[in-house]
């Protein structure tokens, strides 16, 4: 289990699985000190990230719709760099997060193995470069800053939460394993250490909705594009 594991674990762990809510705020108060205001801004921010990124994307949208007349690439215009640049982006990381979820088994050992080998949190770095392809497919330089910009920000903050949970939960591995393994950015001299990848894992980690999201956000691109320009 990873920076963001812990997270993944909540939601859709067998219910054996989980650590008890009661056991898990105990955690909280004996390894956190009261929050501060912004502390408790961040908490509030990380919770609400899905909700706050699709409202990002949708006003950015809406503007670029209804005020600047923005129209996004030809999504089969392989010509184009930013075209290309995009696709590059959302494949890789749909593939990435594709591996990890296929790799993370739900247990109480901390996965240090295939696509956690390389980074701590290869589902974040798989979102954000998909965040970056669709920006580009978007073909608005203003989205890439509004969008990403923040975006970083609360992946940020909500890896460093996590981190701070479970370096009290596997305080022995977690230090070994976060001083050998970048936080989200690999080594090219750091070895891919081996690790079966399930199908049947990836789809009990519900990786698939990713790729159902992609397909129809793409379809939403190129419905715009065709009916605009």
């Amino acid at each position: 289990m990873s920076t963001e594991q812990s997270l993944v674990m909540a939601r859709s762990a067998p219910a054996s699985s989980k650590l008890p809510d009661t056991a898990h705020s105990q955690i909280l108060r004996e390894t956190t000190a009261p929050p501060s205001l912004g502390e408790s801004f961040d908490l509030f921010v990380t919770r609400r990230r899905i909700a706050i990124s699709l409202l990002l994307f949708s006003t950015i949208l809406a503007i670029d719709v209804l005020l600047l007349d923005v129209r996004p690439r030809n999504l089969l215009n392989f010509t184009d760099i930013g075209t290309i640049c995009g696709w590059v982006g959302v494949i890789l990381g749909l593939a990435l997060r594709s591996w990890s979820a296929g790799t993370l088994h739900k247990n109480a050992v901390l996965t240090q193995i295939g696509p956690y080998s390389i980074t701590r949190n290869p589902l974040y770095v798989g979102s954000f470069l998909m965040m970056l392809g669709f920006c580009s497919l978007v073909h608005d330089m203003h989205t890439i800053w509004i969008v990403a910009g923040p975006m970083a920000w609360i992946y940020w903050v909500q890896v460093k939460q996590e981190e701070r949970l479970l370096s009290h939960l596997y305080p022995h591995d977690w230090n070994s394993y976060a001083a050998a393994t970048p936080r989200f950015i690999p080594r090219p001299w750091n070895p891919v250490r081996g690790g079966s990848w399930s199908l049947a894992q990836w789809a009990r980690n519900r990786e698939y909705k990713a790729i159902v999201a992609s397909a129809i956000g793409l379809v939403g691109l190129w419905a715009w594009h065709v009916f605009t320009w």
